[in-house]
Order: C-alpha cells, then sequence, then structure tokens
C-alpha cells in the first residue's frame, strides 16, 4: 500500500533524472575534441604537383587547376582522380564552382580587355560552352623606381579609385627596398617593406593610421572581421585590430610560414616550410587547438581547403586528405 501511495513520486523523481543522451545514445562529433589528432585519410600521389587555383563542391569532389589549362576532378572519398580535361586556354587565372558546373576564366589571346569563359561539367570535365567577357577595368598605381628600386604596382578595380595624391611622399617615408601594397577596404591601403614594417594609410584622411614593424618581411595578409592577420619570415603569426593597429595575439611557429593559412571559421591552418606538421590555432587568441601530421616522408606545403570533415592539404608528394575520423 505505501508503494502504491508513492509511486506518483517515484515516477517524478525518475523523470527528473532521465538522460536522453545516455537511454539513446549518439555519434560523438570527433573535430569538437581538440585532444584528438588528425590522421591520414587517403592521399593522391601525382607528378604535376602545381596547383593554379582550386574549387570544392563542399561536398565531395575538389577541382584543381593546374598551368595552362589542365584541369581535374578528385573525390576525396575515395582519394581518386575522376577526370582530367585540357582546355588548352595556356594562362588561366581563376576556377569557379557554380550551378554543377566549373566557369574556368583565361586572359584573351587576342584582346587584353576580354576573358574567355569556359564552362565544363562537373561530373565529366566537356566543355559545355565558351564565350567572351569584358575584363573589369582596373587602376594601375605605379611606384617610382628610385622609391622602391624596381617597377612595383598593385591593381585596384576601377569602382575602388583611390585618391593617393600624397602618395609618393607617403612612400618616400620608407628607407628599404621592395614594396608591397595591398587594398584591404574601404580605401585603405596596407603597405609593407623587406623589413617587415607594415602601415595602414587611409585614403580619405591621406595619413598613416597605425603603423607596427615585424621582425621579418612580410609574406601573407589576410582580412579576418574588424582584424588582419599577416605572416612573417620572422616565424611569427601576427592578428592586429585594422581600427587602431593594436596587437590582438601573436604566436610563433617552428618554422618559416611562406604560404597563407586555410581560415576555416574560428580555426587557422598553418604550414611551416619543410615541415611534416600543420598546426591549427584559434582564430580569437591564437592558442594551438591540434596539430596534422604527415605519415610518410612528404612535406606540407599548402593547405588547400576544408570539405566537411576533412582537410585537404597539397603536400611534396600530391594531395592528402586528413580527418579525426581517421585516427587509428
Amino acid at each position: 500500500m505505501l508503494i502504491r501511495k508513492n509511486v506518483p513520486a517515484i515516477l517524478f523523481l525518475l523523470f527528473l533524472n532521465f538522460n536522453p543522451v545516455e537511454f539513446f545514445p549518439q555519434k560523438a562529433d570527433l573535430n569538437s575534441r581538440i585532444d584528438l589528432p588528425y590522421g591520414l585519410c587517403r592521399e593522391l600521389k601525382t607528378e604535376n604537383r602545381t596547383i593554379a587555383q582550386y574549387a570544392s563542391d563542399n561536398v565531395s569532389k575538389l577541382f584543381i587547376l593546374r598551368d595552362f589549362g589542365s584541369v581535374e576532378a578528385i573525390d576525396i572519398r575515395i582519394g581518386e582522380k575522376l577526370w582530367s580535361s585540357d582546355i588548352g586556354t595556356g594562362e588561366t587565372s581563376q576556377i569557379q564552382f557554380s550551378d554543377n558546373n566549373l566557369l574556368i576564366l583565361s586572359p584573351s589571346r587576342l584582346n587584353e580587355n576580354e576573358i574567355v569563359v569556359n564552362k565544363l561539367s562537373s561530373e565529366t570535365g566537356i566543355v559545355i560552352s565558351k564565350e567572351i567577357r569584358i575584363k573589369q577595368k582596373t587602376v594601375e598605381l605605379f611606384l617610382p623606381d628610385n622609391l622602391s628600386g624596381k617597377n612595383n604596382f598593385a591593381q585596384f578595380p576601377a569602382d575602388k579609385t583611390l585618391d593617393l595624391s600624397n602618395f609618393a611622399k607617403l612612400i618616400s617615408d620608407f628607407n628599404s627596398q621592395g614594396f608591397s601594397i595591398k587594398l584591404i577596404r574601404e580605401r585603405k591601403v596596407f603597405i609593407s617593406d623587406e623589413k617587415g614594417t607594415f602601415r595602414l594609410y587611409d585614403s580619405d584622411r591621406r595619413k598613416i593610421r597605425w603603423s607596427v614593424k615585424a621582425g621579418g618581411k612580410i609574406t601573407s595578409v589576410s582580412v579576418i572581421g574588424e582584424n588582419i592577420l599577416l605572416t612573417s619570415l620572422d616565424n611569427f603569426v601576427y592578428c592586429f585590430s585594422i581600427k587602431n593597429g593594436a596587437t590582438i595575439w601573436k604566436k610563433r611557429l617552428p618554422g618559416r610560414i611562406i604560404e597563407p593559412p586555410l581560415i576555416d571559421g574560428d580555426s587557422l591552418l598553418f604550414t611551416v616550410l619543410g615541415d611534416k606538421t600543420a598546426y591549427l590555432l584559434n582564430t580569437k587568441n591564437g592558442g594551438q587547438i591540434g596539430l596534422i601530421n604527415s605519415d610518410s616522408d612528404a612535406v606540407f606545403t599548402k593547405p588547400l581547403i576544408r570539405i566537411k570533415d576533412q582537410f585537404v592539404m597539397q603536400t611534396s608528394d600530391g594531395i592528402s586528405m586528413f580527418s579525426r575520423e581517421c585516427t587509428q
């Protein structure tokens, strides 16, 4: 009788302690576990290791555009080449995945103001159509020889023409050779020199917004939200505020950083020169959140793309795919 009277209370307590996750087991998200290493899933060794551009369907296929118009499709699930096509355009500039097709953009051999657009089937690599488009006009800014030592120049889209009337005076402030110029946003120009000095020039206000110095030449520049990310030959990654140049964070890696990182949400994937290890850093604070180790004699040359749970890496032997799902 006592048990019957307390049945509602017992059922209520059981309900409060019920855990649906334990009762119905769910598959763990291994990619959220920063303590787990990445394992090699598949690798595809290729003789031609030059990759000019690449694109993906963000499902399973990687499309590689090599020099002189050679295109390849790779299924990363099985690590095999699906097809290859040579459209014979000579110099190529860009590859895009659009509406289940590939668009290959190449400069015209007949008219410098035109570009040739070849549309290929992403399933077969067969050319579907070919059209001519007018190239977007650009504004070129040349640096005088007596300032830079060579004819360096930067190209900007015509709709973002900059007022750089004091540009020569700005450049004359530098005492070293070999300038690098990059338009980052809203009429602001990033300028660096061989010694690692980098400055943000605001063309509207016609003045330097901020100036910072790294320990070596800048090798890449990336904009992430309101911050600017730089890599340098001093082996450091720097993250600065675009607004005022304040240091958000910096991280030293165990080698020279030649290639720009792969930006994937809140993570950054870096390779260093001649290393078999790639480094995953947190975008917000630069903390290390993972490592990818090559299981062969091949060294990493460049991070390419992330397709679902797999990082696709270019190596000295070809292309390799890594995931935490493939950890042995």
